[in-house]
């Protein structure tokens, strides 16, 4: 049984696998739906285009930097957890 859909860690990794889907002669997203992380300028460039998880990724980098210096300086960090907002923007690579 072949899978309905994948997730893919980077927009490189999904056009290679749009590409793969559409040489083996699959439709995207009708046979296949792809779904990519980091949301760069290539979910444009590829047809269809690729829906994909935006990440706040300068929020990651100051949240984990300003945890990094506490640690290094032995100070209490309270949130041991940090959860980021995200959404996915849905594309063509998606029903």
């Amino acid at each position: 049984m072949n899978p309905d859909a994948i997730l893919c860690i980077s927009d490189e990794q999904a056009i290679g696998l749009v590409h793969a889907a559409q040489d083996a002669g699959l439709s995207v997203p009708d046979d296949l739906q792809i779904v990519s992380f980091n949301n760069t300028r290539l979910v444009q460039m590829v047809r269809p285009k690729l829906s994909s998880v935006m990440q706040p990724l300068y929020d990651i980098g100051a949240v984990g930097m300003r945890l990094l210096t506490k640690f290094m300086n032995d100070e209490d960090i309270e949130d041991k957890q940090v959860i980021l907002p995200y959404h996915i923007e849905y594309r063509g690579t998606t029903k």
